[in-house]
């Protein structure tokens, strides 16, 4: 059982953040082609082509190491305490309210018996 709610919360992390992931990839891929550009453009001005391809491809690579780094260190693994486990005198809450139940019915028949009419 705790297996199963382990596998199950760890199924539900990792699709959420799969999820988010694979969203903030494609804006963060759509931004940088814009930024790209821009900054391809101002550079090729202030010091030529190959002068722009240096800083970009630099740039790039640099952030691609980090994020790698980040990436890495994310990788703890969450551990989480088990349920606590019922005592092995205690009986379970809903067997005592079916049990208190039962017994409010019985009773209550038992005392409509013996009313005289």
């Amino acid at each position: 059982m705790l297996l199963l709610a382990s596998l199950r919360d760890y199924a539900r992390r990792t699709s959420r953040a799969v999820a988010f992931s694979l969203a903030g990839a494609v804006f963060l891929s759509i931004g940088a082609a814009f930024l790209t550009f821009a900054a391809w453009l101002m550079l090729e001005r202030w010091g030529g082509a190959i002068f722009a391809a240096q800083v970009v491809g630099s740039v790039y690579f640099a952030s691609g190491l980090i994020f790698f780094a980040i990436a890495s260190a994310q990788k703890r693994r969450v551990y989480r305490r088990p349920p606590p486990t019922p005592a092995a005198g205690a009986p379970d809450p809903v067997l005592q309210m079916i049990e208190g139940f039962l017994m409010g019915l019985a009773a209550g028949r038992g005392t409509s018996r013996n009313k005289p009419r």
